[in-house]
């Protein structure tokens, strides 16, 4: 395996090889869009890196791109590998003297759960904790039967001028669903990256009498496929079809820009995962995101 850095040369050899896997990684095609276009991220953003087979002549330069790679510059590390192939520590090992020439730490992993199992031995960084879900995916022919919104609750879309009204339940879902050490959430710092978030996303809130007490959104928007999170609903209101109501609008609305939604979901929470395969979800895979210590 020989590791290349991602340049506008090979750019579209990386964008060839992502496309059959996008539904594993649209965290990691969207990063790619400018303007719904693919486009090289600048490199205070991210690097990319593609690994290929080494030719047997080593006077063939075509060689097959077989794992590709992102790293963003804050340190999350986003691999995706050709199935079934697992690479060795002396194969994975130069791509990771080349990330740390462009990051001082790694402070997650995400990807399928075999992916990221190859990565953790060999990171500079101990593991402090993983998260083990599995990935969703709603296939685009499949009807989305009719629906009636629970009695009295009314759907929103998020805009800016209502973050505040609706930040305390994304703060809720924030502490039950994502923060590892609670005591080191910054409230001011989120803030301003769900501001962010409610700018380049698609957000959806149900209210009861004027009181926010559901929420579902986008968290990426790839080329071909759109990934939905944030799905969260206050305990009160829990198994009253809310959050069902919810997905199933924001589901209709990725169906009309032609792209077949995604997810993830903890492996421990039953009710979610019911809740999707409701809506006809299908589990594809085990997906992980691992959390180092730094």
């Amino acid at each position: 395996m020989i590791w290349q850095r991602v340049t506008q040369d090979n750019f579209y050899e990386l964008i060839r090889f992502i496309l059959p896997y996008e539904y594993l990684c649209v965290n990691f095609t969207s990063r790619l869009l400018n303007n719904n276009r693919p486009e090289l991220p600048p490199p205070r953003e991210a690097a990319l890196f593609i690994g290929k087979d080494v030719p047997p002549d080593s006077y063939v330069t075509s060689s097959r791109v077989r794992a590709a790679v992102l790293i963003t510059s804050k340190g999350l590390v986003i691999p995706v590998h050709e199935e079934g192939i697992s690479l060795s520590a002396d194969q994975l090992l130069p791509l990771l003297t080349q990330i740390y020439r462009y990051v001082r730490r790694i402070y997650c992993v995400i990807g399928m759960e075999s992916t990221v199992k190859q990565y953790e031995p060999h990171l500079h960084e101990a593991i402090d904790t993983f998260r083990s879900h599995y990935l969703m995916l709603r296939p685009k022919q499949r009807p989305l039967a009719p629906l009636s919104i629970p009695v009295k609750i009314k759907i929103h879309h998020l805009t800016e001028k209502q973050i505040k009204y609706i930040f305390p339940l994304e703060k809720a879902y924030q502490y039950e669903e994502v923060v590892v050490h609670p005591e080191r959430f910054n409230t001011a710092a989120y803030m301003l990256h769900f501001r962010k978030v409610v700018k380049s996303q698609k957000v959806l809130f149900a209210s009861l009498n004027g009181v926010p007490i559901s929420k579902a959104g986008t968290n990426a928007i790839g080329i071909n496929h759109t990934q939905i999170g944030g799905v969260f609903t206050t305990p009160e209101y829990r198994g009253h079809g809310v959050a069902r109501a919810l997905m199933h609008r924001l589901i209709e609305e990725i169906q009309i820009s032609d792209r077949t939604p995604v997810l993830f979901v903890r492996t421990s929470n039953p009710s979610a995962i019911q809740l999707y395969r409701r809506l006809n979800f299908d589990i594809i895979g085990r997906y992980q995101i691992s959390y180092t210590s730094i």
